[in-house]
């Protein structure tokens, strides 16, 4: 246990910090001490970082007499520990290898549609899809694969027809409608890039438009999410609120990206790098990174530098002085909404800054390109029309046209 003290001792004082009750923090502290134990004398675990999704499988077997909401717990625990640790889920890891047993790894039909997978993805790649792009593609793949072999037996990729699509739409409902229809769109078109037919086209399925949830801040939201920001949270919603950078943009950026008040944003898009745009720092923005690189050079003084050239480093945590990351990003903004009950995710300060240059008179093609669409659809659907005080204003002066 000795190698892991420190950190569980940093993970309590952590735990404590966050909303969380005295009797939570005792339990969740009590089942990842249990855990670490079990696998230091049976795994021979001694970091952390060694914990994998094996020890994942083992602690669940070992928990096959407690309740399976229990062992859930347990398991989630030590899964919140690894996370503040080492940033990696490892719970994700584990459910999706329970997901794709072994009995179909090992089977022929598995092994082949791996290699129409291979194939297909090197295709995919040199056809400019970004690393990230083709890692989703293969999840996809992978997914509604393992589900039609649940639902229909062991068949061959070749074999898919329109008949199985339209069940495995009906079999897949643990999944939202939005990401199976990406499953088995992206099924059928590995099957018609070998076999020259896509079942999924054949299927014509129907889908229903699921709501889809928004949240918004505006000016007064803002500004006390400003006034109870520490430097590093204030640096980040400056960022994606002053800037409209997304989370993995702030996780990413590096300081040679940054030459006086310009900087270089490589965002989502084809090609290997993606969306690259050189844009204008706001006087406010570049104030607050000058603001910000001195306590940074002070986290690094300290701790050594391990930024990698990254802008924003860990200031918290086992890895300090290492780089951001996009869950790190995420972890600070829910720290700040923890502070002031605001919600402020990355996306949700984006739509602030795009909604504050409409209120500001801004041209509606310049808006588009500050917010880096290529479609000026994408910016009226998913942000300008979607303003719900659009909806009050319509309901005032409804009251007013009729009942004035």
């Amino acid at each position: 246990m000795d190698p892991v003290q420190e950190q569980l001792e940093s993970f309590k004082a952590y735990l404590e910090s966050t909303k969380y009750q005295p009797a939570t923090i005792s339990a969740k502290c009590d089942h990842v001490t249990t855990c670490c134990r079990i696998l230091t004398k049976e795994k021979k675990i001694l970091f952390v970082s060694q914990i994998d999704k094996e020890c994942y499988e083992h602690l669940t077997g070992l928990m096959t007499s407690l309740s399976k909401n229990y062992a859930s717990k347990i398991i989630y625990d030590l899964n919140e520990f690894v996370i503040f640790c080492c940033g990696t889920n490892v719970l994700k890891q584990f459910r999706r290898s329970k997901r794709i047993g072994k009995e179909y790894r090992r089977s022929p039909q598995w092994k082949d549609f791996e290699c129409l997978v291979d194939i297909f993805m090197k295709d995919a790649e040199e056809r400019g899809l970004r690393p990230m792009t083709l890692s989703g593609y293969r999840k996809s793949l992978f997914e509604a694969y393992a589900h039609i072999l649940d639902n229909f037996g062991m068949i061959y990729a070749k074999d898919i027809d329109y008949h199985i699509i339209r069940q495995a739409k009906k079999a897949m409902t643990d999944y939202r409608q939005l990401t199976v229809r990406q499953y088995l769109t992206r099924l059928g078109m590995l099957i018609e890039f070998f076999y020259g037919e896509n079942p999924y086209i054949q299927a014509k399925l129907v889908w229903s438009l699921e709501p889809v949830e928004r949240t918004w801040i505006f000016k007064k939201e803002w500004d006390v999410l400003w006034h109870s920001a520490e430097l590093t949270e204030k640096v980040i919603i400056e960022l994606a609120g002053g800037m409209g950078l997304r989370r993995n943009e702030i996780a990413t950026l590096k300081l040679c990206d940054i030459k006086d008040n310009m900087v270089t944003i490589r965002g989502k898009g084809r090609g290997k790098e993606g969306k690259i745009i050189t844009k204008q720092i706001p006087n406010s923005v570049m104030k607050c990174i000058s603001e910000y690189m001195k306590y940074r050079t002070s986290i690094l003084d300290s701790n050594g530098d391990s930024s990698e050239g990254n802008l924003i480093v860990r200031d918290r945590g086992r890895l300090i002085g290492t780089p951001a990351t996009h869950k790190y990003v995420e972890e600070t903004l829910r720290h700040l909404e923890e502070k002031t009950g605001i919600h402020a995710s990355c996306h949700t300060l984006r739509r602030f800054y795009c909604t504050a240059m409409s209120d500001a008179g801004m041209e509606l093609d310049t808006i588009r390109r500050m917010m880096r669409h290529d479609s000026i659809e994408t910016t009226l659907r998913c942000y300008l029309y979607a303003d719900p005080r659009k909806m009050d204003v319509a309901t005032a002066g409804v009251e007013g046209a009729i009942f004035g």
